[in-house]
């Protein structure tokens, strides 16, 4: 469950923020961000073993501090899980739009357009559709959609690997000679925060929130949080590398702020892919 919650959109754009923000060191971001979220998660790991309740982000407040605090904190989560749906929406409509470019209105900085607006209805009313029924249910679904969301990126991020050292149009680019952090340890800091890392970590809350359904939350819940962090970040690293590695090919002067695919405009969005219509992958 953790780790399918964590593996969301946040992959498929956070390579490429983190490399404009760190270049090279975005590696070295991923690892502070897990470190990060890491003592976050013990700290929920701690409280919902120790009560271990559904919806534990609003109820646990409800104990140790009353219902006006766990109001509170129930509102805050409400709206964190309302915007989430959209987001992973929008994320997918943005990578269809690099093979269907009429998906997205490019004039208003990647807002949907009268094409892509109904495809996101019909997205969003899909995923209501999934969450109206049971948690069991769900459950198993979750089991398969995990499995998908593991192998994906994997997959991607060995492709990208194994063209980059076979493909002509790429083994043949002389790479330059780039600095590990181009933009300082600051910009390895902000690649933690504004080149979505964070936000590529938080799913991990799913678990806590479900610690009422766990048969033994003293144990399970400490190890699937902790676990789901971990192993998701062998995946991101994997994905950052790959990344980087055909990346590195067009940057110049460490401009990794700039870098651009061929055939491909800075304000395309999905990097993954662009860089596969770039191969030649339609």
């Amino acid at each position: 469950m953790g780790v399918g919650a964590i593996m969301g959109s946040g992959w498929m754009f956070a390579a490429q923020y983190t490399s404009q923000e760190a270049g090279p060191g975005s590696v070295i971001s991923w690892i502070i961000g897990a470190v990060l979220m890491v003592f976050i998660a013990l700290v929920f790991a701690e409280v919902c073993t120790i009560v271990p309740v559904e919806g534990s982000t609003s109820r646990i407040p409800h104990i140790t501090h009353g219902t006006m605090i766990s109001y509170m904190f129930a509102w805050i989560t409400w709206i964190s899980y309302l915007v989430l749906a959209p987001i992973e929406v929008q994320a997918v409509i943005q990578y269809l739009a690099v093979f269907y470019p009429s998906l997205i209105d490019t004039s208003r900085d990647g807002a949907l357009s009268m094409a892509g607006l109904p495809l996101a209805i019909f997205f969003l009313l899909g995923f209501c559709v999934i969450n109206f029924y049971s948690l069991k249910w769900l459950a198993k679904i979750n089991n398969i959609v995990t499995l998908f969301k593991v192998a994906i990126p994997i997959f991607i991020s060995i492709v990208f690997i194994i063209f980059c050292f076979t493909l002509p149009a790429l083994k043949d680019i002389k790479t330059e000679e780039l600095s590990l952090m181009p933009f300082g340890f600051n910009g390895v800091l902000a690649a933690v925060s504004v080149g979505g890392i964070a936000y590529a970590f938080t799913g991990f809350k799913t678990i806590v929130e479900l610690a009422g359904s766990t048969k033994n939350p003293k144990k399970s819940i400490p190890v699937a949080t902790v676990g789901a962090v971990l192993i998701c970040l062998i995946i991101f690293l994997f994905l950052q590398s790959a990344y980087l590695l055909v990346m590195s090919k067009f940057v110049h002067n460490n401009d990794w702020h700039s870098v651009v695919m061929p055939g491909a405009s800075s304000s395309s969005f999905g990097s993954f892919a662009i860089m596969a219509q770039s191969f030649g992958v339609k």
